[in-house]
């Protein structure tokens, strides 16, 4: 019984403890295979060794050190080396030099392109300017033109009262004389008379900006053709009455009667015109003559001023 025991722990005990030993065991040398001789190691040859003997490198007379020597055409290389840097700077040099070029050519064409397009500005402006100076010549020569034609009046027998009574101490009575006139068509196209505005008045000057009072302002305008006047004749007092002192002053020329006003109409396209009058009293003349363009003057009303 004692024997059956011990032989059953032995069965288990001594395999782990080959296991155990088996992996602590140092690692064998391959087995030879088979053909070779697994005999006592070979001699290396003498001629080998002495040539390890003789094979001094890595020792203090031999240590391992690299001379690094120069090619034979080391100056060359530089010598070339240096010429590539000239040349590369060179290069270099005139790039820059062509770029600056280009960026002034680039500037004077900007500064071309924009003087051409300053005088293709002004060309066009002209051409613009041209075109409207032909259309108002156009209608300055064929659009009609009203202007008012002196018919009759008091005027001139009333300043002859001065004259046939001329000494200081005789009597005459104040004079308001009166100024009849109608409007010509002196255009070549017809017109539409839309009102009439006048004033007879005794004045040192000719005031810059006068007031009128209207005589005819038409719902129906009549019909005025080129160069005919109209039926009507249209008729202004002088708002202040003349004396011997205002007589003796118009005839040196210190002052002088105007009638001056203003005719509005319009041609047969409905363009409207105001046409500004202002004649003055010639009392060697006998008659009236106008003063000037800054108060005869025809204006072309647009669209939105009528």
């Amino acid at each position: 019984m004692l024997k059956t025991l011990t032989l059953l722990i032995a069965m288990f005990l001594v395999p782990p403890m080959f296991a155990n030993a088996k992996h602590h065991l140092p690692s064998k040398p391959p087995i030879p295979s088979a053909g070779k001789s697994s005999g006592p190691e070979q001699q290396v040859p003498a001629a080998q060794q002495k040539q390890s003997t003789d094979d001094k490198r890595g020792t203090q007379d031999a240590p391992i050190v690299v001379k690094v020597l120069n090619p034979p055409d080391a100056e060359a290389k530089a010598t070339q080396d240096a010429e590539d840097r000239e040349a590369k700077t060179a290069s270099e040099w005139w790039n820059k030099i062509f770029s600056g070029g280009l960026v002034i050519v680039g500037f004077v064409q900007a500064v071309t392109l924009f003087y051409t397009a300053l005088v293709t500005n002004k060309a066009a402006n002209a051409a613009k300017l041209a075109a409207t100076v032909a259309e108002k010549s156009l209608f300055d020569l064929e659009g009609p033109f009203l202007y008012p034609v002196i018919k009759s009046g008091t005027l001139e027998n009333d300043l002859n009262w001065f004259v046939i009574f001329d000494h200081p101490s005789s009597v005459v009575p104040v004079k308001s004389p009166t100024v009849s006139f109608a409007i010509k068509n002196v255009g070549r196209s017809t017109a539409l008379l839309r009102s009439v505005a006048a004033t007879v008045e005794h004045l040192t000057k000719m005031v810059a900006k006068p007031r009128v009072e209207f005589l005819a302002n038409y719902a129906i305008e009549p019909i005025v053709d080129p160069q005919a006047e109209t039926a009507t004749q249209f008729t202004q007092q002088l708002i202040i009455p003349i004396d011997r002192d205002a007589n003796d002053s118009i005839t040196k020329g210190d002052s002088h009667i105007f009638l001056y006003g203003e005719i509005v109409f319009s041609d047969v396209l409905g363009t409207d015109y105001i046409q500004t009058f202002c004649l003055s009293y010639d009392r060697h003349a006998k008659r009236f003559v106008p003063l000037g363009s800054k108060y005869n003057r025809r204006t072309r009303q647009k669209p939105e001023e009528a």
